[in-house]
């Protein structure tokens, strides 16, 4: 059974002007646009297993925007985790040009995970 279905956990929003996120309160506020409280711009959903870089890392940053504008959040069912999660900025690019740039790890973690779904 998903840890999701056991308990409402909140999904993180990211505000990149301030570099900043917030947890929503309910399920609900994921077909809303959430202000940031600090600045007014409509913040980005990253999903429940979002970890945010520290704020001053201004290039970690800039990977997750470039992740999140893809459409790549940190989101699961709860079953299996976020899945690869890119370290450097080159990593990111990677992962978003396709599959077969990936680093040898990241595709083999890939292809053992279509083959044994939990």
């Amino acid at each position: 059974m998903c840890r999701s279905a056991l308990t409402a956990y909140k999904t993180h929003y990211a505000c990149f002007d301030c570099r900043k996120t917030f947890k929503g309160t309910d399920r609900r506020q994921h077909q809303t646009h959430k202000s940031c409280p600090q600045c007014g711009v409509t913040m980005t959903v990253m999903g429940n297993d979002f970890k945010a870089p520290r704020r001053k890392d201004t290039a970690q940053w800039r990977k997750v925007e470039l992740l999140a504008e893809r459409g790549l959040v940190f989101g699961s069912c709860g079953c299996s985790g976020p899945g690869y999660a890119p370290r450097t900025m080159e990593d990111a690019r990677l992962l978003v040009q396709g599959p077969n740039t990936l680093p040898e790890g990241a595709r083999l973690l890939l292809r053992l995970r279509e083959r044994h779904p939990r």
